[in-house]
């Protein structure tokens, strides 16, 4: 159980699988060949989100910056570029580039950043839409909400910053 990593990345595939298998994130504990994060998920989440976020990485978790993020809905009937950051609670990966993705979005307030669960099942049109694989998957959309590029692992989460200071100069 788990999402499945390949090459640096973990696949919105891994994660919608183990959404539908477990009917939950993460609840497929002691499942043989379970990572050890997708065994400890089932404890973490009755500590509740106190409990799971003192294990994040970096000074703002991933959950924190769901709970944070801009609408979909909102985001694509704004005018101005968005970014749609495609990531799971149990990509490794995803929670590492937490808080340098949150000093990135915080220093370009004009720009709106939607965090897109690829465990939930209401997610699975938008993984579609945007040919989602291997995560951490961003989309980065201009003010007209045309996708001007895709970055993918934490490489992408690295060049954030320089796509979206590229976006701002041809709005």
């Amino acid at each position: 159980a788990g999402t499945v990593c390949a090459t640096g990345a973990c696949t919105a595939a891994g994660a919608a699988a183990t959404a539908a298998a477990t009917g939950t994130a993460g609840a497929a504990a002691g499942t043989a060949g379970a990572g050890l994060l997708s065994q400890l998920a089932y404890p973490i989440a009755a500590l509740g989100l106190s409990g799971a976020l003192a294990l994040q990485s970096g000074p703002e978790a991933l959950m924190d910056q769901a709970a944070h993020s801009a609408l979909y809905a909102d985001a694509m009937r704004s005018n101005h570029p968005v970014v749609l950051e495609f990531y799971s609670n149990d990509c490794r990966h995803c929670r590492h580039a937490a808080s340098s993705l949150a000093e990135t979005a915080a220093a370009h307030p004009g720009t709106d950043w939607v965090m897109v669960d690829c465990q939930k099942p209401e997610s699975r049109s938008l993984v579609e839409k945007y040919n989602v694989g291997p995560i951490p998957h961003f989309a980065f959309l201009d003010e007209s909400k045309t996708l001007r590029r895709t970055e993918v692992g934490e490489s992408g989460a690295r060049r954030a910053d320089a796509v979206l200071r590229a976006l701002e100069k041809t709005s």
